[in-house]
């Protein structure tokens, strides 16, 4: 995932947190989530629809609202409205970028496993599966093999796909 990307990401969960705490209000959640969703770079289609359809949930429950002429929403509305920030939630955290610092301990390219894979062994000695892009698995093998790393990755679905990973600086 690029920096931009994961600006707009963090930039969602602020937008959820204020609406949350009564600083935004619905209307102004949903135009902002709209308008940050659309800027995004390639996002992961899956997650894109995903979290598409809680947007949408948003906004029918707005429009309906806005139609009755009710100036709140009903409780029934805003527990459902509750429900779908929480899903929201919960689609950001697994797009947003986890690193990881740890020692190089295997590799496996996709002959072995469905797909290419290092696995860094965590300060607390749990061992963590990264997927790679596989041409990308020489570059780091040959240089970074058993050396103290630091990863970062994004959260797509129980995966964790590699974004960057360099050594860690003693």
């Amino acid at each position: 995932m690029n920096k931009y990307n994961q600006r707009q990401y963090n930039l969602m969960a602020s937008r959820l947190q204020l609406f949350e705490t009564g600083e935004a209000s619905l209307a102004n959640l949903i135009d902002e989530l709209r308008v940050l969703l659309d800027s995004l770079e390639l996002p992961d289609p899956a997650w894109q629809e995903k979290f598409r359809g809680e947007w949408w949930t948003l906004e029918q429950v707005y429009a309906v609202s806005l139609d009755s002429g009710v100036a709140e929403l009903t409780a029934e509305s805003q527990q459902f409205v509750k429900e779908t920030v929480q899903t929201m939630k919960k689609l950001l955290t697994i797009q947003q970028a986890e690193t990881i610092t740890g020692q190089l301990r295997y590799a496996d390219d996709a002959t072995t496993r469905a797909k290419p894979t290092i696995g860094v062994v965590n300060k607390y000695g749990q061992l963590c599966d990264i997927i790679v892009p596989a041409n990308r698995m020489r570059e780091i093998i040959k240089p970074l093999w058993g050396e103290m790393v630091i990863v970062t990755g994004v959260h797509q679905g129980e995966e964790l796909l590699l974004e960057e990973i360099k050594p860690l600086a003693v």
